[in-house]
């Protein structure tokens, strides 16, 4: 009996590398000879399988011979017949035996479907033949003779029970009947052969691991939560036989076409996702197939992985520039799983929302600049963190937009043009009034020094200019004549605006002058087109040209006539 035990052990693991290989096996039944073993002599009769030695049975090393002395090109599947084959011994005279020709010993059936184990036996006399049933090690009878004993399962005898035949049919096979049985002959020693029994069944997936708090819950059975950078395993647990092939794959369309269109990330019972990311997030599937009909498609689960981060807080508009009496809408965006909740504070205190408001957005009806001008910060939070972002809200002027060319028309002098910054919110343009413009610019230039390039200026300190806009045209594009240039030089300077709130953003320009002026001129028939209503605003544009011009004029004149008036003094005197 145990060496029948330890040669169906020996069949399995040659099925095993046979089926998983899938070429013809030639087991290796002594320690081979490349491998420089301390004492071969240990290893006789023995099957080396990678580094472990396994007592070889007497039947096996016939089959290996058998094998070693054929000319086949397929020693695997000969090795694998011959072992299957049932082992009987030369009676003695006059003992009953077992015909084993053409008889398997090994029984593969689909559930429902029905087994047939032959017995054939030569020479039988007075002796009875019985079949036994052995579940666990333990043994029930099934018949003796042409009786049946166990009422509890519906067996069929077959055959000619007087001369040799003695077989036992099964109908209708269900997973339960997965057994040895065992036909016998009551001689003396009794004469046993073995039938095993496999049911092989519809691949099925019962559960995907993990189900437990903390990453499951009852409430969302198909839901399973990671935190991110975390290491998620998921493990799908399958019946049926034979053993099935566990397939992981993703879910990247809302619909399933054909399983090519989807990741598939492994052939496994589970999956690890090393340091999962929120990107990772979706629905994750695995199929259980063994090759069985009767499904199609094969049994699946859907999981959906959920992975879990702390808040990220942003804001388009991190600085607002309002004036007083604006509609002021502040708003944070925020990605976070699970959801954010939120608070506001100003001035690092916490505010109360009032109704117009909500979790994420801040309502101010009509802005008090005393009340409301100030640093507005939002505030998110979940269970795994929190995060914020803060929102300047004041009445400095916002930079302006310089429109003029770089490259000016005049050797000595440069006529720059601007106009006031806009808001990104549209409800809040044209609301920041600005008092006056600083401007400042010096002269720039590049200089070869010992083989080194270096940036020049003059002066250091650059000249400085400030020009009040008209109460009427603080919105309006402005203009600013710069004189005193030098020609086919470049220059660089800011236009920073400022009211009673402070300085505003100052806004960079850089320009040209010319080696030569150009000057032009309008033709007599272009001068003869211009309506009377054009050249109103034409003139009007030429007195605001001049009075710029008299503005910066005007400190030079008074210097000029004060130093007069000084000479005159002592050439009197």
């Amino acid at each position: 009996m145990n060496v029948w035990v330890f040669d169906w052990v020996y069949l399995c693991l040659c099925l095993i590398i046979y089926e998983t290989v899938g070429v013809p096996y030639r087991p290796s039944l002594r320690f081979p000879r490349q491998i420089n073993a301390p004492n071969p002599e240990l290893f006789q009769g023995r099957i080396i399988i990678g580094s472990t030695a396994f007592t070889e049975p007497i039947s096996n090393s016939k089959c290996a011979q058998e094998v070693a002395s054929s000319d086949t090109q397929f020693p695997g599947s000969m090795y694998r017949n011959c072992t299957m084959a049932p082992k009987t011994t030369p009676p003695a005279p006059g003992m009953p035996y077992f015909i084993t020709h053409n008889v398997q010993v090994l029984i593969r059936v689909n559930e429902g479907g029905h087994a047939h184990f032959k017995c054939r036996v030569s020479d039988l006399g007075d002796n009875h033949v019985i079949w036994y049933k052995t579940n666990k090690g333990r043994r029930s009878l099934i018949s003796v003779g042409q009786e049946i004993m166990d009422q509890s399962r519906q067996y069929i005898k077959d055959g000619d029970f007087v001369n040799s035949t003695f077989d036992l049919r099964l109908p209708n096979v269900q997973r339960s009947d997965e057994d040895i049985y065992t036909c016998t002959i009551q001689s003396h020693p009794p004469t046993e052969l073995n039938f095993t029994l496999l049911v092989s069944y519809q691949a099925s997936v019962r559960r995907v691991l993990p189900d437990d708090e903390p990453n499951w819950s009852a409430a969302e059975p198909n839901r399973v939560y990671f935190n991110e950078t975390s290491n998620a395993t998921l493990t799908c647990l399958v019946d049926g036989s034979p053993s099935p092939i566990v397939t992981w794959w993703k879910k990247d369309r809302p619909t399933r076409p054909s399983r090519a269109q989807h990741l598939i990330i492994a052939v496994s019972d589970n999956i690890t996702l090393v340091n999962i990311s929120r990107e990772q997030s979706g629905q994750y599937v695995c199929d259980a197939e063994n090759g069985v009909s009767g499904r199609d498609p094969p049994d699946s689960r859907v999981i959906d992985v959920v992975v879990q981060y702390a808040p990220e807080v942003r804001t388009l508009s991190p600085d607002i520039r309002v004036g007083e009496g604006k509609y002021l809408l502040l708003q944070c965006n925020v990605n976070a799983v699970p959801k954010a909740r939120f608070y506001w504070m100003k001035d690092n205190r916490n505010l109360t929302l009032t109704s117009q408001s909500s979790d994420n957005r801040l309502v101010i009806i009509s802005l008090d600049p005393r009340r409301d001008y100030g640093n507005y910060t939002c505030v998110a939070y979940n269970r795994l963190g929190s995060s914020n972002t803060t929102i300047q809200v004041s009445g400095r002027p916002l930079a302006p937009q310089v429109t003029s060319s770089l490259y000016g028309t005049r050797r000595h002098i440069y006529t720059l043009r601007w106009t006031p910054g806009a808001n990104l919110q549209e409800a809040l343009q044209d609301t920041i009034e600005i008092e006056a413009y600083d401007i400042y610019y010096r002269k720039t230039w590049i200089e070869d020094v010992e083989g080194k390039s270096r940036v020049r200026f003059y002066p250091e300190q650059p000249l400085a200019d400030t020009i009040y806009p008209r109460p009427d045209a603080w919105s309006a594009q402005q203009t600013f004549v710069l004189r005193d240039l030098s020609d086919d030089s470049t220059y660089e300077g800011q236009i920073c605006p400022r009211n009673m709130y402070g300085t505003g953003d100052c806004a960079d320009f850089q320009f040209k002058t010319r080696l030569e002026d150009i000057v032009t001129t309008i033709p007599p028939e272009a001068r003869q087109t211009i309506p009377d209503a054009d050249k109103s605003g034409l003139w009007t544009a030429k007195a605001d040209q001049w009075r710029s011009r008299a503005n910066v004029m005007a400190p030079s004149f008074v210097l000029a006539l004060s130093a007069s008036f000084v000479s005159l003094r002592l050439c009197y005197h």
